[in-house]
């Protein structure tokens, strides 16, 4: 039942990454990060330089101890196939439609709602995006991307046996030194019942420490 739940989790929070574009430019800069993340009240840090061969990307730098938690190496592996995607909030413009809807402008940026593109053909992560409704922020300057939410309009069904009651997921974008927005925060929250039994499973991730190391990818 816990793997079910765990998937439900990365279907939603995976589905950007797996569609994202990336920079169109030749002069784009790549940028090493740390990456902070948090679940089932454990907590593994990485760092992550795109400019590496696939397979050297991530490097996890606690926790150190020989037995790690049974979800980092998906993590890693995840993370060194989408490096330079995964850290641009720009990753999430393939689920917002064309035909967004304004719901207020002030002090410089836009807020739109939309219901998010479903983009993968797996039938949970369909099922799951359709429940979903989203909120993007954009600057009034040049539209990037500075804040992105994912919640559910109601309770629904995973399965017979999974309920969601409540969905959550929010992602903050900070500027990177070039100007396009990065994903600084991301926060999940995933409430519900599981063969009778309640459950609520919260996520963290921080990315910070940029380092520009290359201009083209390897």
């Amino acid at each position: 039942m816990k793997k079910a739940l765990l998937s439900f989790t990365a279907s939603v929070s995976g589905v950007a990454l797996a569609h994202a574009q990336p920079f169109v430019g030749s002069d784009a800069p790549l940028y090493a990060y740390r990456l902070a993340y948090s679940k089932d009240g454990l907590t593994a840090t990485v760092r992550v330089d795109p400019s590496r061969p696939p397979g050297e990307r991530v490097e996890i730098l606690s926790p150190r101890k020989r037995k790690k938690p049974g979800w980092l190496s998906d993590a890693v592996a995840e993370l060194d196939a989408e490096a330079d995607p995964a850290l641009w909030c720009s990753s999430y413009e393939e689920t917002i439609p064309k035909g967004a809807v304004i719901e207020r402008k002030t002090d410089g940026v836009a807020i739109y709602a939309f219901d998010p593109i479903i983009l993968s053909d797996d039938p949970e992560e369909r099922l799951v995006m359709a429940h979903l409704e989203g909120r993007v922020t954009r600057s009034d300057d040049d539209g990037e991307i500075l804040h992105y939410v994912l919640s559910s309009r109601a309770p629904f069904k995973m399965s017979r046996m999974i309920r969601v009651d409540r969905f959550t997921m929010d992602v903050v974008c900070k500027r990177s030194p070039d100007g396009r927005t990065y994903v600084a925060e991301t926060r999940s929250q995933t409430a519900g019942k599981a063969s009778g039994f309640r459950f609520e499973e919260l996520e963290s991730q921080y990315i910070s420490d940029l380092e520009r190391v290359s201009n083209t990818s390897p």
